[in-house]
């Protein structure tokens, strides 16, 4: 009886293992809350993990109670497709190729439209909605999301070798742009274990002579981070906020020599703190001068 009853689990264990089975093409980032109130702009991008250009005849792609059998279309190894809501501009619409292409009304005509993409049914709510690939094996990847990424920004996948139901596996798109269709996301990069600072010049001379007249601030952050950087006088009260919880990656930012009331500073000596917080946190000070010709 014992060897019966592990053979059954062994045979439901395989049934759930092979539908969540890695497969060679991926989930990779989701626009489920558009830019402004154009729902016409949501999108799906995959992209292809394998060695080999892969034909997605016959794959599905399920959305609440929308299924899309693809066509024939190739996606070429290490490259991207985008399955869009609205593909082409209408009369009195915009579309995936107007927001993100050159507008022609013709996909594939300019340099910043060199992926495939097709126009598929989908409806996605920003708080919470689940997005299924299924290849044509029935092996199925699904992301789920749970709250709003914000208005424009996508959500993105961290690794293309995690799987996509790890929710820790996904992050908002840190790109300044929102989002970053048909190429690499933009949290794909490689993390540090701790914040990292580094600031240039030091001393600067917020003159305006056009030397050395801004603070560039270079910054690298832990996995899943949101960043505060603040300026503080040797005094500790504050100057300027940079950010204030702010979800990025890696990055620089540059000060003018402004306060939050926009008033020039005074020469002296100034301390940059920063803190990242997310799954840890860590914090790093540097003291630098402000100096004037």
């Amino acid at each position: 009886m014992k060897t019966i009853t592990r053979k059954i689990f062994l045979f439901v264990l395989a049934l759930v293992s092979s539908s969540y089975a890695q497969s060679d093409v991926v989930l990779n980032e989701i626009l489920a809350n558009e830019p402004k109130s154009w729902v016409s702009l949501e999108w799906i991008e995959l992209f292809n993990n394998s060695d080999a250009d892969i034909d997605l005849a016959g794959w599905k792609l399920v959305e609440g109670s929308d299924t899309t059998t693809l066509p024939s279309i190739i996606i070429s190894t290490k490259g991207y497709l985008v399955l869009a809501r609205k593909l082409i501009s209408g009369s009195d619409s915009i579309s995936f190729e107007g927001y993100w292409g050159d507008n022609s009304k013709i996909w594939g005509d300019s340099p910043e439209e060199n992926f495939p993409a097709l126009e598929v049914k989908i409806s996605l709510t920003n708080g919470c909605d689940s997005v299924r690939l299924i290849d044509t094996s029935g092996n199925t990847e699904q992301f789920v999301w749970i709250k709003d990424s914000g208005d424009g920004i996508s959500w993105e996948r961290v690794s293309a070798e995690v799987r996509a139901d790890n929710a820790d596996n996904w992050w908002g798109c840190v790109d300044s742009s929102g989002s970053t269709p048909g190429r690499k996301n933009s949290v794909s990069v490689d993390y540090s274990s701790r914040i990292e600072l580094e600031i240039a010049p030091n001393p600067f001379s917020p003159d305006k002579d056009g030397f050395e007249d801004e603070l560039e601030i270079k910054y690298a952050l832990p996995a899943k981070s949101n960043l505060t950087l603040k300026i503080y006088d040797t005094k500790g009260r504050l100057v300027k906020t940079l950010m204030d919880e702010r979800e990025q990656v890696s990055g620089k930012i540059v000060w003018n020599g402004r306060d939050d009331q926009n008033r020039s500073v005074r020469v002296g000596m100034y301390i940059l703190y920063a803190k990242a917080s997310g799954i840890q946190t860590s914090t790093a000070k540097i003291t630098f001068a402000v100096a004037r010709r």
